[in-house]
């Protein structure tokens, strides 16, 4: 299937002449044309017109795809007042939800995505001449982009390296402007990123913040309801999804909750789940069991659906387009998940060493208490309140750890930028990582000025970009795959909270238990737990022993040269700790299958 067929998509142009080689060619697979005041094209693709507005005023073209709060007449206000481009900063920070912008004034063009990164603007060339898009692929398709193989590395590493390192996709001369940033496109100067958004102070206590979390919440998942459209949700008994369920119930007399049964005995997400389906009259409740969809493993040396990203998280492609399979059988097009949750809600605990300098009696107690839930060891501890480095200094300090084992009982380092490779990655791959974070030293800079808030946001649009892989895996099918914990201005009033009152050793998601309480019942707010899902993980790659070695010894990654086949096969088929062997095999998966699927599809150069 075509780059152009099986998704919603744009193209944003430049209002130049030297345009015209490009628009003519996308007319024949371009559904929508949005022109500049000039009469040149300006949005070219392909989107649904129940999730995007279009204003024209005078010189201005105003642009607005995906779900925002936003109305035509609200954007001929702005339009009528907006001087220069900047203006839209105001527009931008104001309106809710998770969106694009994209703006063309005055030969001027403006395009960004969200503040999350679960929506965003990828840009290169085409003829030397600067375009964008919100896919990678399609810019790589255009601009005859080939694979970098220095790049990929990136891909394996875990945790994921943080994006205020890179902002480099697999294609060389095709990279992602980030999530705090628009690009600037002009008729002659090309391309420029301009910063937009800065976090909120982290300084409101969370009894204020609580309600206006709740309102909008609410206003997020009932914004996103039709009438009478057959809706599904997650239900997985936790403090994420249910509460969205709970809500979405409030709004639809069809809502479908889905409950995905892990199999493992020591997890108590159904049990929480049934007890919230029984407070919510008037749904329909499933339960999917693991007999009924494909092990996580499944199908892994298979062409799959290609998104912008490699697959990077514990769900094999087929057991996602199962699951997509499933909810569009129910007659759903709107799903609503949790996702996000656990990064908004929370964040860190980075932020002990500033509590205890400012109150060092409750800095006390809850140095005390973390250490009694994670068994952190004490010179660890002493590290982290003691550590006077910077970002990229941390960063660098890790590189000379970087094959080492993620040790278990540790508190974080100040910026908690730990990342490793696999114990399969090669001298090259090692060489290739440490030489993109030498390079960049000098330009690194975090995402707000404190090591816990960096952090925050850093996990937030990890987050995100799980969930535009999985909205684009859902597209084809006609599913709409949302995630409201992740819209824009709800990040922020959760970035607004002080830091150890949205995360405490005493409460469980304390601002989403104020934010619900007499919103939904309060059955579904007493939780305390959360399982973790490594040893599902585990016992389902133990049954896919096959798949995997045959996976082993056919290695697109083997022969870049990036991983050892046998140090692999023998990991995987070894006694490596599961938490840590797991985490790291998914991130070498999911590179391998898009890799695969790159491969295979004609309209993409293979470099």
């Amino acid at each position: 299937m075509s780059l152009f067929d099986s998704r919603s998509w744009f193209v944003v142009l430049a209002d130049s002449d030297a345009c015209q080689v490009l628009s003519r060619q996308l007319r024949p697979v371009a559904a929508r044309v949005v022109s500049h005041a000039s009469g040149r094209p300006w949005l070219m693709g392909c989107w649904d017109d129940s999730r995007a507005t279009v204003v024209e005023a005078g010189p201005v073209r105003i642009a607005l795809l995906g779900y925002s709060s936003a109305t035509v007449e609200t954007l001929r206000r702005f339009v009528a007042s907006a001087t220069d481009l900047t203006a839209f900063d105001r527009l931008a920070g104001d309106l809710d939800g998770t969106f694009h912008l994209l703006v063309s004034q005055a030969g001027q063009v403006r395009a960004q995505g969200s503040v999350s990164g679960v929506r965003r603007i990828f840009h290169g060339s085409f003829n030397n001449i600067p375009i964008a898009s919100d896919s990678s692929l399609i810019l790589a398709s255009l601009a005859n982009a080939s694979l970098d193989q220095d790049r990929l590395p990136l891909y394996l590493l875990r945790p994921q390296l943080s994006q205020a390192v890179s902002a480099q996709t697999p294609w060389s001369g095709i990279d992602v402007v980030p999530p705090d940033s628009y690009l600037h496109l002009t008729p002659h100067e090309g391309a420029k990123i301009s910063r937009w958004w800065r976090p909120p102070p982290p300084d409101l206590p969370l009894a204020d913040v609580a309600p206006l979390f709740g309102d909008l919440l609410q206003k997020a998942v009932e914004g996103r309801i039709g009438s009478d459209e057959p809706v599904s949700a997650d239900l997985s008994g936790g403090l994420d999804s249910t509460p969205i369920s709970a809500l979405a119930a409030r709004a639809t007399s069809s809502l479908t909750c889905v409950t995905e049964v892990s199999g493992n005995g020591a997890d108590d997400d159904l049990p929480w789940a049934r007890r919230a389906a029984a407070a919510l009259p008037g749904i329909t409740h499933i339960e999917v069991h693991p007999s009924e969809l494909p092990s996580m493993f499944a199908g892994i040396h298979q062409v799959a659906h290609i998104s912008n990203d490699p697959f990077t998280f514990p769900v094999s492609q087929s057991r996602l387009e199962a699951r997509i399979r499933l909810t569009t059988s129910w007659g759903c097009r709107l799903h609503f998940s949790g996702l996000g949750g656990d990064e908004v809600l929370t964040g860190n605990a980075l932020h002990l060493p500033a509590l205890l300098r400012r109150h060092p009696r409750t800095g006390l107690r809850h140095l005390h208490a973390y250490r009694a839930l994670y068994h952190w060891r004490w010179a660890s501890v002493m590290t982290m309140l003691t550590s006077r480095g910077g970002f990229g200094q941390e960063l660098k300090a890790n590189l000379s750890q970087v094959k080492d084992p993620l040790m278990s009982y540790v508190a974080p380092g100040k910026w908690n930028a730990s990342f490793r490779l696999p114990p399969w990655a090669t001298i090259r791959t090692e060489k290739v990582i440490e030489g993109l974070i030498t390079r960049n030293l000098g330009s690194i800079r975090p995402f707000a000025p404190t090591p816990w808030q960096h952090d925050h946001i850093d996990g937030i649009r990890n987050s995100a970009q799980g969930a535009a892989r999985i909205a684009e895996s859902a597209e084809p099918s006609g599913l709409e795959f949302v995630t409201p914990l992740l819209d824009d201005r709800l990040i922020e009033l959760a970035l607004s909270v002080k830091p150890w009152e949205r995360r405490t050793p005493f409460r469980y998601k304390p601002l989403m238990v104020d934010a619900m309480r007499g919103r939904v019942p309060d059955t579904i707010l007493r939780r305390r737990t959360k399982p973790r899902g490594a040893a599902t993980l585990h016992s389902q790659r133990r049954d896919k022993p096959d798949e995997l070695t045959a996976l082993c010894k056919e290695s697109v990654l083997a022969d870049y040269g990036l991983i050892d086949p046998y140090a692999l096969r023998e990991a995987h088929l070894g006694s490596l700790p599961y938490g840590v062997m797991d985490s790291l095999l998914t991130s070498t998966l999911g590179l391998e299958q898009w890799l695969r699927c790159v491969l295979a599809h004609p309209e993409l150069r293979k470099g």
